[in-house]
């Protein structure tokens, strides 16, 4: 496999903050759980702002979720690879601005490694639970990308990975369930 060198890009070259409005268009079956990345049940939906207080989130967005955990430490990026919905305002959202395989950034940018120590410098102090991300500091750092070509080479490598351990997952319910 030929590789080219992975060029150092500053976030902002590769993405934007948006605060696109729900202005409508999507209802409570389009409500994205943005720490699972999936459609919540409607009947789950509890906002009664889904106009006001939401904003739209595309599929290939990123969005923030500031709750710390054991596996990140300041929170994490999650990328919308399910459809377009909405999200609580509490997220922010970041929409690519570069031509980028989301396969490969849906991994990429959950590498606590390589996103914790620009989260450190990036993060605003909140009296709540959730970490609040400063775009002035965030969109100036910069990471190694690869080319468009090496990023859909990885990316499917890791679509198929997930795919087998889903595949294996499933044998094992199925297998524990007899």
């Amino acid at each position: 496999m030929k590789t080219n060198a992975w060029e150092k890009r500053k976030f902002s070259e590769l993405f934007e903050r948006v605060n696109e409005r729900n202005n409508g268009q999507f209802g409570r079956s389009r409500w994205i759980s943005v720490a699972k990345m999936y459609f919540q049940t409607a009947d789950r939906v509890t906002s009664n702002n889904l106009d006001t207080r939401t904003y739209v989130m595309r599929k290939g967005d990123i969005a923030f979720e500031g709750h710390p955990n054991a596996d990140f430490e300041f929170g994490r990026f999650v990328l919308n690879d399910i459809g377009d919905g909405v999200v609580s305002e509490l997220f922010p959202v970041y929409r690519p601005i570069a031509k980028m395989n989301l396969f490969y950034w849906k991994y990429a940018i959950q590498l606590d490694w390589v996103m914790a120590p620009i989260f450190s410098k990036s993060i605003k102090s909140s009296a709540n639970s959730s970490n609040k991300l400063d775009d002035r500091h965030f969109l100036k750092y910069a990471v190694l990308v690869p080319s468009l070509d090496e990023q859909q080479q990885i990316g499917t490598f890791f679509q198929k990975l997930d795919s087998l351990i889903a595949a294996n997952q499933r044998k094992l319910v199925i297998f524990l369930s007899l």
